[in-house]
């Protein structure tokens, strides 16, 4: 609530959520998320109105360069 009430984004860590229940997340107020395992997964919490931040973790390298 805090970073909520000046506009602030809140990040959510939340691998594997789809569907009704990111849907739900994100109607807490959860804007940003890092932690998506598909694409799938990531267009989902994007029609939801998410915003998905893409990164390499230092221990999975998995992003084609």
């Amino acid at each position: 609530m805090a970073a909520q009430k000046p506009g602030k984004p809140v990040d959510g860590h939340a691998p594997g959520l789809r569907s009704e229940l990111a849907k739900k997340y994100i109607d807490a107020g959860i804007t940003t998320d890092h932690e998506c395992f598909t694409a799938e997964e990531a267009l989902d919490k994007i029609a939801f109105g998410m915003k998905i931040l893409i990164r390499e973790g230092s221990a999975a390298k998995i992003l084609k360069h």
